[in-house]
């Protein structure tokens, strides 16, 4: 806003003279697009200092905004040049202003004095993500540039930062790392968006909100799979990439399908386990029960003597289901032989001891 120039002034100054923010006592506003406006006022200006810290305080308010990033490196850089110019300056004319005039002025020293230390032009720190924003504006073929900027936004949380670094990424290469991290970072958002959907319909019960939440999980599942199946082309050999694209078969209701795939799986050690397990529930699901038992009790073995959570996991949740299916087969005797080895391991474990409890009643029947 222009100010209004007084009625007793002769010659009124020109509109360029208002472009600039006042020399001092700046303040930070409340509107975002206002304290944008002031930064580049202040750029223009030559006063890149203030103008650095208003794109810091847009940067604080929006972490997601992206012109701070461009900007700060962008103005820093402009800043260092305009004082190495001036120092070049200085030297070149033999100005220095009244330290330069009063050093005149003095008397001449003695040969044996020491002469005073120069000083030093001060120099802005960037940070190492400033630091690679402006590598990659300056050099943007450079794509392990983009790959350390994207690791360093997910250490920050800041996802929608990842993906766009990696998506820039890949304006300038194919390279299969860049590729496969960005679809990492697509199913990062994609669990993202259906925790946030999950939370909303937790505060907002409503048609619209349960809605809301089915579809970003059937989103999320949809990525994954094409993940997965994409990542099989690419690189046919993998079996592990087979038995990951099972779970992701089976995890949508493709069983048939998915009970090829997670055979793969028997055929790694850390992984024989989980496949066992994921395999006896879809032959249980097809009513193979003898086999499904079976696989239930090849997973509890493979998983015993473990300390790893994840194997815990599994062994616990292959004895529940052994006594589950045992019980369901009439083979009391190895029904309690497995719950009771569960509650052994958990007491809490879902509806174990009830399901013991229930067992030992049926004996005393007999």
């Amino acid at each position: 806003m222009f100010p209004t120039p007084s009625h007793h002034s002769a010659n009124p100054a020109p509109a360029d003279a208002y472009e600039s923010p006042p020399a001092s006592g700046l303040t930070i506003p409340e509107d975002s697009e206002e304290i944008k406006a002031t930064a580049r006022s202040l750029a223009r200006a030559g006063r890149f200092d203030e103008a650095i810290r208003f794109w810091h305080a847009i940067e604080e308010r929006d972490p997601f905004d992206p012109e701070p990033g461009r900007m700060i490196p962008a103005l820093t850089l402009k800043k260092n040049r305009q004082i190495d110019t001036k120092n070049g300056d200085d030297k070149a004319t033999g100005k220095g202003g009244p330290v330069a005039a009063s050093a005149s002025a003095a008397p001449p020293q003695s040969p044996d004095a020491s002469p005073p230390p120069a000083k030093q032009p001060r120099t802005l720190v960037l940070t190492r993500r400033q630091q690679l924003e402006q590598e990659i504006a300056f050099h943007p073929q450079e794509e392990k540039n983009y790959l350390e900027l994207a690791e360093l936004h997910l250490a920050e949380r800041r996802t929608y930062d990842a993906q766009r670094t990696l998506m820039k990424a890949l304006e300038v290469s194919r390279d299969v790392a860049i590729v496969e991290r960005l679809e990492d970072v697509n199913m990062l958002r994609a669990r993202e968006q259906w925790k946030l959907a999950e939370t909303l319909a937790a505060e907002q019960r409503s048609e619209e909100t349960t809605a809301a939440v089915d579809k970003a999980r059937q989103d999320c599942f949809q990525l994954e799979l094409d993940v997965h199946r994409n990542r099989c082309v690419r690189h046919p050999d993998d079996k592990r990439l087979k038995y990951h694209l099972g779970m992701k078969l089976k995890q949508i209701g493709e069983y048939r399908e998915a009970l090829e795939r997670l055979q793969a799986g028997l055929e790694f050690p850390d992984l024989r386990a989980a496949a066992s397990l994921e395999i006896g529930e879809i032959l249980q699901r097809h009513h193979q029960f003898p086999k499904a038992l079976q696989c239930y009790r090849q997973a509890a073995q493979l998983a015993a003597g473990d300390d790893g959570l994840e194997l815990q996991e599994c062994r616990k949740r292959a004895l529940y289901r052994a006594g589950v299916l045992a019980t369901s087969m009439t083979l009391i005797d190895s029904a309690r032989q497995y719950l009771a080895e569960l509650v052994k391991m958990d007491p809490g474990y879902r509806d174990a001891q009830t399901r013991l409890d229930k067992l030992g009643e049926i004996s005393d029947t007999f």
